[in-house]
């Protein structure tokens, strides 16, 4: 009786940590602020990120305010 409880307890343990890792994603965000050398910031500024891998390449435009968010 206690290996089948043993058993039984392994298994769930080994089954609630598997759902952890199905919450893991190979995407990602960046986001910044776009700004000159006095900290003023610069609206409207192209922003680019390559993957230096596949060459890919995500483009986005600063804000009113010099923030930018690139999303893959």
């Amino acid at each position: 009786m206690r290996h089948v409880l043993l058993l039984i307890c392994v298994i769930s343990l080994c089954l609630a940590c598997s759902v952890f890792t199905f919450a893991q994603t190979d995407r990602g965000t960046i986001t910044g602020t776009v700004a000159d050398s006095t900290n003023a910031v610069i609206p409207g500024a192209n922003v680019t990120a390559t993957n230096t891998e596949t060459t890919a390449k995500y483009e986005t435009v600063s804000t009113e305010t010099g923030n930018y968010t690139l999303t893959q």
